[in-house]
C-alpha cells in the first residue's frame, strides 16, 4: 500500500524535528557550572571565571574572607600554618572542628594546588604593589582563573579596599546577601564608634600609643603605627601620628618624649617583649607607667589583617579613654556580636582564654 504524499511529509518533520532537539540539547558532560563569565578584579586584571563556584583555593590571608561570607563548604584547602595553629586567629578558631578535614596545600607547590582541582583562586597582593607576576604565573601553570583582591592592612585607612573584597568574593561565591550584611554590619559599628567620639575636643582627649604591633613576627615596645584603626575609628590622640608611617619601629627616646597617657600594648608575642622593656629604668618616668594606665588588646595582625579583633579593640580603646561614651557597652557581650557577625559564632571566650582578657595590666 502507498503511503500519502501528507503521510510522508509529516513523518519527515517529525524526524528534522528530533533532530533538531537533540542537536541543540546540552551536552550530557555539560553542567551549569562550566559556564563562564569575565570580571576585572581588583588588580584591574581581566579574568575568566566560572559563574559558579563549588570549590575555592585561597592564597595568602583570603581563606579568611571564605570563612567571613559563610562559604566553608566550599573551601578547597588551607596551609599548614592554619591547620596546625588553629587558635591562632579567630577564623581559623571559629572554624577549628572543620579545619582537619580540609586538605593541605602548600603555597609554593603547583601540583598540591592542582590536585585539589579547585574552580577558583583567590589571592591578596600583600602589598601595595603592582607586581602581580606571582599570581599570573599560578594561573597560568595550573590553568585554574585566580582573583586578585587589595591589601586591607590597615582598615582605617582601606575601607574601601575591604569593602571591595568582600563584594567581589561573596559575587564568586554565590554569597551577595551575606557580603551586603557583613557590609552594612562593619558601616554600623564604624558609625557607632565615629558617633561616641567625633565631637570630643581635642584637648579633653588623653593623648595613647601601642605597642608590640605584630608585623611580620613579634616585636617589642617600640614596635607602633600611625595609623592604627583601633585608634582612628574613636578619634583617638596617637602620640606617633606624626610619624606618618603605618608601621613603624621607633627610637626609645622617641616614646619617652612623647611621654603618653595611656599604653595599649598587643596580645601574643609582643607582649612579654614590651613588659620586659617597660621594667627598664628609662622608661618609669613614663605618666602611662606611673599611673598604671598600661593595657592590653587583641592581636591585630596574624597573616594580614583580623578585622574583628580591629573592631573589638576600638570599643576597648573607646571604654579607656571615654569610660562615660561608652558606660552602656557591656565589652564581652559586643564582643561576641563582632565575632558572631564576622564568623557566625561567639568565640570571646576561646580568645580570652588563649590570649587573655583586654584590660589593664598590673606592672607592679
Amino acid at each position: 500500500m502507498k503511503v500519502k504524499t501528507g503521510q510522508t511529509m509529516m513523518m519527515g518533520l517529525a524526524v528534522l524535528l528530533i533532530f533538531f532537539m537533540v542537536g541543540c540539547a546540552e551536552p550530557a558532560d555539560q553542567s551549569p557550572g562550566s559556564e563562564t563569565k569575565t570580571i576585572t578584579d581588583m588588580a584591574g586584571r581581566t579574568v575568566e571565571v566560572p559563574t559558579e563556584v563549588n570549590s575555592v583555593l585561597g592564597l595568602s590571608s583570603t581563606n579568611r574572607f571564605i570563612v567571613y561570607l559563610d562559604a566553608v563548604d566550599k573551601m578547597a584547602g588551607v596551609r599548614e600554618m592554619e591547620q596546625s595553629r588553629p587558635y591562632s586567629m579567630p577564623w581559623t578558631m571559629a572554624i577549628k572542628s572543620e579545619i582537619p578535614d580540609i586538605p593541605l596545600f602548600d603555597e609554593s607547590d603547583f601540583e598540591t594546588i592542582m590536585a585539589l582541582e579547585p574552580d577558583l583562586i583567590l589571592s591578596c597582593s600583600g602589598d601595595y604593589t603592582v607586581d602581580f607576576s606571582g599570581q599570573e604565573a599560578i594561573q597560568k601553570r595550573t590553568g585554574i582563573p585566580v582573583v586578585i583582591t587589595k591589601p586591607y592592612v590597615c582598615l582605617a585607612k582601606n575601607l574601601d579596599n575591604f569593602y571591595e573584597t568582600v563584594k567581589i568574593i561573596g559575587d564568586l561565591l554565590g554569597k551577595e546577601e551575606r557580603a551586603k550584611e557583613l557590609i552594612s554590619g562593619v558601616e554600623a559599628i564604624i558609625d557607632d564608634l565615629n558617633e561616641r567620639t567625633r565631637e570630643i575636643p581635642d584637648e579633653e582627649k588623653p593623648t595613647v600609643y601601642v605597642g608590640g604591633k605584630s608585623w611580620a613576627g613579634s616585636h617589642g615596645l617600640t614596635s607602633t603605627s600611625s595609623y592604627y584603626s583601633a585608634f582612628e575609628f574613636v578619634n583617638a590622640k596617637n602620640v606617633a601620628a606624626e610619624i606618618g608611617e603605618e608601621n613603624a619601629f621607633i627610637d626609645p627616646e622617641a616614646i619617652i618624649a612623647w611621654d603618653p597617657d595611656i599604653i595599649f600594648i598587643e596580645s601574643a608575642g609582643g607582649l612579654e617583649l614590651s613588659l620586659e622593656e617597660l621594667k627598664e629604668p628609662k622608661y618609669q618616668s613614663l605618666k602611662a607607667v606611673k599611673n598604671n594606665e598600661v593595657h592590653k588588646i587583641f592581636l591585630k595582625i596574624w597573616n594580614n589583617t583580623n578585622i574583628e579583633n580591629v573592631l573589638i579593640n576600638a570599643y576597648y580603646v573607646g571604654s579607656v579613654l571615654y569610660p562615660e561614651k561608652f558606660s552602656d557597652i557591656d565589652f564581652a557581650k559586643k564582643a561576641d556580636e563582632i565575632y558572631e557577625l564576622f564568623l557566625g559564632r561567639p568565640i570571646y571566650d576561646e580568645m580570652v582564654e588563649r590570649f587573655g582578657e583586654p584590660g589593664k595590666i598590673n606592672l607592679k
